[in-house]
Parts: C-alpha cells; structure tokens; sequence
C-alpha cells in the first residue's frame, strides 16, 4: 500500500514520486495508491495567504481531483499538521511505502525530517524527488559549499559544468498506465469514499469567496495550455527578454504568466525548460540569459539555492548576506 503526498508537484506530468508509489519496486505495482494533500493549518490562514493565492491552490487541487478520477481514483484531501495525520493513516491503511517530492525551503526541511523519522518508526519506506527545481540543488550546494554559487553568472556556470543540461521529463501517471496495461489506478473503495475528504472551499476554509478575483485559474491542464498558447509565436519565445516586458499588460500577458503554476507545481519546470530549448537552439537572434525564458528559470533556480544554502535567508538577523540599513538616518 502506498501514499503518494502531494505538496506542491500538484500534477500528472513528470511525476516521478507518483510513478514511484504506483510501483515502488521495478516489479510490483502497488495493490492501492492513496493520493492524499494535506491542508497545514500553518498555512491556511487569511491574513496570511491572500484570497488568491488560496483560491489557486482549491482550483489547482480540484483539477487534479478531476484527473484522478478519470484515472480511477481521485484525490484525498486531509487537514491538520502533517506529522500528526500521517501516522494515522500509515496505520489505518496498512501503508509500506511513501512518495513525496522534496522541498528545500525552510519550514519543510524540519517537518519532512520529522515525517522521515514516523515513517521509520512505522516500517513505512520513503522515496523522495527533487523535482520541483530542474536540478538537485542539496547535492549542487554540498558540491560546490554554501559559497560557491553566487553572483548569478557565477552559479549559471557552476551549473553548466558540474550537472549539464537539465533531465528531461518522465513520462506521465497515464503514458505510465498504459505502458503497463493498467486500466485504473488502484484504490481501496472501501476505506476511501467518494463523499468524504473532498476539496474544500474557500468558505469552508474561512476566506471571502467574493474577494477571489482573477482571470488565472489553477491547475495542471490550465498551465500546460497556457505553454502551448505561448510556444505557437516561436520568436515570441525564443526573443523573449525580461526587461522590455510590461507587467501591466492584462489584457494580453508580456509574459508567460506561468509563474504561479511553477510555484505550485502545476507545470514540471524541466517540461517547461525542454519545451522551450529547442526554440533557442534553432535561432541564431535568439536571447540569452539572464534575459531570455531560460535565464528566468534559472533565477529562480538561483534564489531557491540561495534560500536553501543561505542561513535564516529569510530574516535579517542571523543572515550572512542582509545588509542592516537604518531607515531613520
């Protein structure tokens, strides 16, 4: 029996710790998968999380509810600190195996520490990817010590060298399907309902739902449309530079706007990445970082290894790289 947790990685595309709970060993496909989320408490708080951005995520976590049952199974969506949910469910399931993709920012390295040592304390074997940036950046900041990747044209080259081009997609949970013959995912009917642990709404969550004004709706197929719509102008892509865009442009995007979709994994940034590469390759005026498409990838690369290796990165105090300004002067 396996879970597959998701956090962000809210897709079916290049999801290898979902391919890894339908089949954690190279032989065996598990006799149910448990695709569960759970709604922090940490995070579900309004003044804290804007409308939105909480109205994205309900409409990112009912698309991929959507998905899941047409696949055969659905979405379980848990509430409470996950340190205290899982083990519940590590028991009332019978669960061998957990899959989740790896997170480096700073509330979720000592919460999946803690989920590391439940798991071991229930005999639960866990498998995790690091899938949300295009590479592994522990093993990046461990090779090249918590120093070497900064300025950007710095951490750009180090990259180049030490890990090459970015690892292409894995196939998707349904190409995955398929290629074993499976009809439907598996999962225990009997111990999931239909009618219980569903996508909340913003009410149901204690937000204004008439606050929830946007014209970017969530979700995994949403994101991968609004890639093909942008990829059908090829100079629009492969002469893209960050500096002549104007953010104010609603009506027509300057940009991909898929930003949000990358924060919550709606879209595999390596599926972004390997889309657009060849559209750089193939042009001679084609943009290069920092400016281009790629080099905002890989900005925000940067600033996830910079907030991984940097201590309290998100502070002042403590932070190596903060500069104190007295304001009052």
């Amino acid at each position: 029996m396996s879970i597959i947790w998701f956090r962000k990685g809210l897709r079916l595309h290049d999801n290898p710790s979902f391919l890894h709970a339908i089949e954690p060993t190279t032989s065996t496909i598990s006799p149910s998968v448990y695709p569960i989320f759970i709604l922090d408490d940490h995070f579900i708080r309004p003044e804290y999380v804007s409308t939105n951005r909480m109205g994205f995520l309900i409409e990112s976590l009912l698309d991929l509810d959507s998905q899941l049952r047409e696949l055969g199974s659905r979405l379980i969506v848990l509430r409470g600190n996950p340190i205290t949910v899982l083990p519940v469910k590590f028991q009332e399931w019978k669960i061998s195996h957990l899959s989740f993709e790896s997170d480096t920012e700073p509330y979720a390295i000592p919460r999946d520490a803690s989920v590391l040592k439940i798991a071991e304390e229930h005999k639960v074997e866990v498998k995790t990817h690091p899938t949300h940036p295009l590479y592994d950046i522990l093993s990046f900041v461990q090779r090249n010590g918590a120093k070497g990747f900064s300025p950007y044209s710095t951490f750009l080259a180090s990259m180049g060298s030490r890990f090459g081009k970015p690892a292409k997609p894995v196939p998707s949970v349904s190409e995955f399907m398929l290629s074993k013959s499976m009809k439907v995912l598996p999962i225990d009917r009997e111990l999931v309902k239909d009618d219980e642990w569903l996508v909340p709404s913003l009410v149901d969550l204690g937000y204004d739902s008439n606050l929830h004004t946007t014209k970017f709706p969530g979700g995994e197929r949403e994101a991968l449309k609004r890639l093909e719509n942008f990829c059908k102008d090829t100079k629009r892509v492969s002469q893209f530079a960050k500096p002549e865009t104007n953010p104010s442009h609603f009506i027509e995007p300057a940009t991909t706007v898929l930003s949000p979709y990358l924060k919550f994994g709606c879209i595999s940034c390596r599926t972004f990445y390997h889309k657009i590469l060849p559209f750089y390759e193939s042009d001679t005026l084609s943009t290069r970082p920092p400016v281009s498409l790629i080099g905002q990838l890989f900005w925000r690369e940067f600033f996830y290894t910079c907030g991984y290796a940097t201590p309290n990165f998100s502070k002042i105090e403590g932070n190596p790289i903060s500069r104190r300004i007295d304001w009052d002067d």
